[in-house]
Order: structure tokens, then sequence, then C-alpha cells
């Protein structure tokens, strides 16, 4: 796939191509892109081999119109949604992530360790330490 800038941030007519990820990574079950299956929430996981990235926010958010945000506003607008990325590895049905850039800048370089099962089209991910101790239910999208 290739897009092309034109407007906003950046230079106007720049081209970036992307290449689809596989389903399947040698070494990791995970490699693909992952969509979040939850009431509440909604949010797309993407890994690589070595590089994960996740954005996700509740389905309901009372925002306000615009871009003028009250310090109350801005804080349901950063506690509604979350965006990170990192590198992780795998150690049998362990995943450590590390977080390189995040929404919330006191956790970058704190490691997320999860356990995981992947069963089909669904990964399940239960949060070991470094994270919430939840657990969350993902369905592979590619």
């Amino acid at each position: 796939m290739t897009t092309t800038q034109v407007s906003g941030g950046g230079t106007v007519g720049s081209s970036f191509t992307h290449r689809r990820v596989g389903s399947t990574g040698v070494g990791s079950p995970l490699v693909g892109a992952w969509e979040l299956v939850d009431n509440r929430r909604q949010g797309v996981l993407i890994y690589t081999e070595t590089h994960y990235a996740v954005v996700q926010m509740n389905k309901t958010r009372n925002l306000p119109k615009g871009d003028a945000y009250t310090p109350e506003q801005a804080l349901e607008a950063i506690s509604t949604s979350g965006a990170l990325t990192g590198t992780y590895t795998v150690s049998g049905n362990t995943m450590s992530a590390e977080r390189i850039a995040n929404l919330r800048p006191s956790v970058v370089g704190v490691t997320a360790v999860h356990e995981f099962t992947v069963e089909g089209d669904t990964l399940n991910l239960r949060g070991i330490s470094g994270i919430p101790l939840e657990e969350t239910t993902w369905r592979r999208v590619s």
C-alpha cells in the first residue's frame, strides 16, 4: 500500500510504502493484526517479528466538540484511550513487551508481561506485571 501526504504535518506530496505483515511468523504466533473483542472498548493490536503497536479506546466517550478542552475534558480524553508501541519477546506462552512510546509517558520503559494463548483466530492475553492484571481477547484480522 502506498500513501501520499496531502495535508497536515509532514511534507505534502511525500509518499510512504507499507507492506502487509503475514498472519504467521517464524518464532512468534503473534505476528499479524488483531482486533479487540470487548463490549466497552475497541482497538487494534499489530505485531511484527520484533515490534508491536496498539491503539484502543472506550466505545463510549464524553468528549467536547472542537479543540477547546478544559483540563477535566483533556483528562477524560486521555483516560478513555491509549496508544503505545515497542519491542517484544516471546518465551513459551509468556510475552514481554518493552514500551518505547506511550500516550502516558510515565510507563515508557516499563516492561509489560502477559501470558497468552492463540487458538485459531483468537488471542487471549492476561496481564502478569507492568500492566493491569486483566484478560483481553483479540480476533485475528490479518
